[in-house]
């Protein structure tokens, strides 16, 4: 008989020191280690996979989402605005959520006071929306809707519609 391995289970984390790892869970041991945004001096500060598991999204200190295809580790895409319609964020990220039903959309918030709507596919953010001030992972969505949470001190909680 032929030696088949079991599949396993892998979790990726991001740290503030520009380090992502990958977690062999039955191991708990480190499968790889990418320090490319440590040595750029870029923080992360959140990161999420889409929907269908074959993309890795990170986010921190430099403003852009990095968009990593999660079976060979390659950057597949950084998003940011290109002077397009669309600004892309003008402060550090400190939200990212990926879509659950849609492997191409994903949003991201932080310090600047907005939303970026992102599609991976067109590589630039593709809609903004003002609102909430995040200083943490506090953004989540459902079928249309976003919700955040806001370090202010009035609307601390607030809900978009995606369209």
């Amino acid at each position: 008989m032929g030696n088949t391995l079991k599949p396993s289970i892998v979790l990726a984390s991001a740290t503030s020191s520009g380090i992502i790892n990958h977690w062999h869970m039955s191991t708990q041991r480190v499968m790889g280690e990418d320090t490319k945004h440590r040595d750029r001096g870029n923080a992360l500060n959140v990161i999420d996979y889409t929907n269908d598991g074959k993309k890795l999204c990170v986010a921190g200190l430099d403003r852009n989402v990095y968009v990593y295809d999660d079976m060979d580790n390659r950057l597949f895409a950084t998003i940011h605005s290109r002077g397009l319609r669309v600004n892309g964020h003008v402060n550090r990220i400190f939200s990212i959520r990926c879509h659950p039903d849609d492997s191409n959309v994903l949003a991201s918030a932080g310090w600047d006071g907005s939303i970026k709507i992102y599609d991976i596919r067109a590589k630039n953010p593709v809609a903004s929306i003002a609102g909430p001030y995040v200083s943490g992972d506090s953004i989540d969505m459902y079928d249309d809707m976003i919700v955040t949470g806001s370090s202010r001190n009035k609307n601390c909680m607030q809900m978009f519609s995606l369209s």
